[in-house]
């Protein structure tokens, strides 16, 4: 067989503290077991103690791994330029890919920044990029409401659509919320989806005053 060498990426906020040694992890093991537990030290890259440059020496290869390394961290709005770094460099489906793996988490990332970020880093292009990305994003919602088998008519299937949309934003959606947008017209619902992609808040989203 080749040589397997286990590794572990890891991403999370914090630094990694466990053992490098994998059946130190297990806690106590029986005597008459240990001859049958794998024993073995992992190699381990802890994104958050690698400066940014030195995530890899490829382009693409180093943006997504800029975006695993911010993607949980608390001040991830004002990293955006950090992580979108290497976007000249990349095509367009490598940013947006980039950019919905940034929605699909719970975040405060305010999408106008993001089109400002772009706008700087790759001149002429963020609208393009922008465009595709909330397509990409209506497709991508649209097919897990398919999937779950709950597009029941045009105006319940985009609610559940935005409904979806809101939880991978902003986390758990409230009661009145879900109410609100499941007696709403197909209409309504546009606008609502069309903001939650740019909102910073589900206030933001539902707010009156922005609808005239």
């Amino acid at each position: 067989m080749p040589p397997i060498i286990p590794l572990v990426v890891y991403h999370g906020e914090k630094v990694w503290t466990p053992s490098l040694d994998f059946s130190s992890l297990l806690g106590v093991i029986p005597d008459e077991l240990r001859p049958f537990i794998p024993a073995f030290r992992y190699a381990l890259s802890d994104l958050g103690q690698i400066d940014d440059a030195a995530l890899s020496e490829q382009n693409r290869l180093r943006a997504f791994l800029a975006a695993m390394k911010y993607v949980l961290r608390r001040d991830l709005a004002d990293r955006i330029e950090v992580v979108l770094a290497d976007a000249s460099a990349l095509d367009i489906m490598d940013v947006v890919n980039i950019l919905t793996y940034i929605v699909d988490q719970p975040n405060d990332v305010d999408v106008a920044s993001v089109r400002q970020a772009l706008r700087r880093l790759i001149p002429g292009q963020e609208e393009k990029i922008m465009s595709v990305f909330m397509q990409e994003l209506r497709a991508e919602v649209a097919e897990q409401v398919r999937a779950e088998g709950k597009a029941e008519g045009k105006a319940e299937g985009k609610a559940e659509s935005l409904l979806l949309l809101l939880e991978r934003r902003f986390g758990p959606v409230p009661g009145e919320v879900r109410d609100r947008v499941s007696s709403a017209n197909a209409e309504a619902l546009d606008l609502w989806f069309d903001r939650a992609i740019e909102a910073s808040s589900l206030d933001v989203v539902f707010s009156p005053r922005l609808e005239h």
